[in-house]
């Protein structure tokens, strides 16, 4: 039996190789970082949840806070050093004003859901949009830029428009309806220290690059788990990109 596709293995499938996808699918869940924690820390805080661990400590210097640290994430926590906590605080209630301010009401949605549905392609799949309104959904991300001319490169880079297609076609399958909603991206910038937020969505046209990358990334999961043969990486002589080409005065 072919699992269930998941969109961020599918995001490997079509911009990594088959190898490295069925290696991750394979390897048991990675050690969180540090950056990682304090995304899914603003999350929880964003949706109401309780999953973390305040500890009363400015760092992880002293044997008491390490074994505090390493009991929450051994129950499934998060923890989180008492000076992180109020910045981190801080950033969610600004998230959702912004929310409010965009028409998004954190009381008319479903948090952080898992969706199981049929594909278009009937291929099995699986996703967790953070926020599914009746048609729309909405992604947070944490700690990279709010920078909306970054934001469009780095968004087809990490594969957030092959998941607004999934969590897109989710929600049409769950409501058995051709509606079209749009995938917003609430980006939330912390290393500047300026928590600037961006909430866009993706135009119909990323979403649309999205669906297309979705259904090859299906074809490819249902054929290596039939042929149980996981290709690695095709070499070819590397080019010069165009901004190479540029920087030395060879562009056309």
């Amino acid at each position: 039996m072919i699992p269930r596709l998941h969109q961020s293995t599918a995001k490997v499938l079509v911009m990594e190789c088959p190898a490295v996808a069925k290696a991750q699918y394979d390897q048991e869940q990675r050690k969180p970082s540090r950056a990682m924690e304090k995304g899914t820390l603003v999350d929880q805080l964003v949706f109401g949840g309780s999953n973390f661990h305040v500890i009363d400590a400015d760092s992880y210097r002293t044997k008491k806070a390490q074994e505090e640290r390493d009991t929450a994430r051994d129950n499934g926590m998060i923890p989180v050093l008492a000076e992180e906590f109020e910045p981190a605080r801080r950033l969610a209630g600004s998230i959702k004003s912004r929310l409010m301010m965009e028409g998004l009401d954190l009381e008319k949605c479903d948090k952080q859901q898992t969706l199981q549905w049929i594909t278009d392609e009937g291929v099995a799949a699986e996703g967790t949009p953070d926020l599914a309104f009746e048609v729309d959904t909405v992604d947070l991300k944490v700690g990279f830029t709010a920078n909306p001319d970054k934001l469009e490169q780095h968004v087809y880079e990490m594969g957030y428009h092959i998941q607004g297609a999934a969590y897109q076609e989710a929600r049409r399958s769950h409501l058995k309806s051709d509606r079209r909603g749009r995938h917003w991206i609430v980006a939330a910038e912390t290393k500047s220290g300026a928590d600037c937020i961006t909430i866009a969505p993706l135009s119909p046209a990323y979403i649309e690059i999205g669906m297309r990358a979705w259904r090859r990334a299906q074809m490819i999961w249902v054929k290596c788990w039939e042929t149980n043969e996981w290709p690695e990486y095709t070499s070819r002589p590397l080019q010069p990109t165009k901004n190479v080409m540029f920087r030395e005065g060879m562009a056309t």
